[in-house]
């Protein structure tokens, strides 16, 4: 009966003994500040400040993001107003693209020629014919002296070509840009003004009259006394010499 009795006394004197063991370090991890106490009975291992190996750390939610870096995180802090920016330097942009296609299509665009060679000592005499003699307002021949402006010689020029008349032989309508040849070595700029008539000219080349082959558009009152007097433009040395050659361009 006596062990027995002592046996409960034991347990409790194990048990006393255990607590005393487990208070003494757990007071010295809360007086240290340790952030935490490992879980395990073997505080006598335990250092303060140590954390259990077993335990993960805790990540916020921040720190469990991938990070961000170059055009991302550009992007990412981009403000809405400096996005709103850039759309408008983008249509500029299609604009100017737009623009430099129309030009490449208009360089496209063939321009071709046909050179008239013709027979020797043609067309000395270059004729006048006073812009006041077109009188039909819905031909193109007068639209085009609306436009057109005289020079210092008294002759009439559209985008700064010589105005001119020639027959039918070249096969040239009203508004085609004509290069004239002469044998002194001058190239005259013209422009087809006018269109003269089968029954004034010899196979639609040469004027019945006086043998010209081109026809010059004039302001009569100012035109060169020595021209007026002649009746014809030749009277000037950058105007003389034979026609030898007309290259017609068809700007298609």
């Amino acid at each position: 009966m006596k062990k027995l009795k002592q046996i409960p006394l034991c347990a409790a004197l194990l048990a006393s003994t255990a607590f005393l063991c487990c208070e003494s370090p757990v007071n010295e991890a809360l007086d240290t500040g340790a952030a935490t106490v490992c879980p395990a009975f073997h505080f006598s291992d335990l250092k303060p400040g140590t954390i259990c190996a077993d335990s993960e750390p805790v990540l916020s939610v921040e720190s469990s993001l991938p990070p961000i870096v170059g055009s991302a995180w550009a992007a990412a802090t981009e403000e809405p107003e400096e996005a709103e920016k850039t759309q408008p330097k983008e249509k500029e942009k299609k604009k100017e693209n737009k623009k430099k296609e129309k030009k490449k299509k208009k360089k496209k665009t063939k321009n071709t020629a046909v050179e008239y060679v013709l027979p020797p000592k043609l067309g000395l005499r270059k004729s006048l014919e006073s812009h006041t003699a077109i009188t039909d307002r819905g031909s193109a021949q007068y639209r085009m002296q609306q436009s057109a402006k005289t020079d210092r010689l008294g002759l009439r020029k559209y985008e700064k070509r010589y105005m001119v008349a020639i027959g039918t032989y070249f096969h040239a309508p009203v508004g085609t840009k004509i290069d004239v040849h002469l044998s002194c070595g001058t190239t005259l700029k013209c422009v087809v003004g006018d269109i003269k008539s089968d029954s004034d000219t010899v196979g639609g080349l040469t004027q019945k009259d006086d043998g010209s082959v081109v026809e010059f558009i004039v302001e009569w009152r100012r035109i060169e006394r020595s021209c007026k007097r002649l009746g014809s433009m030749h009277a000037l040395e950058e105007f003389g010499g034979y026609v030898e050659k007309i290259v017609v361009y068809d700007e298609t």
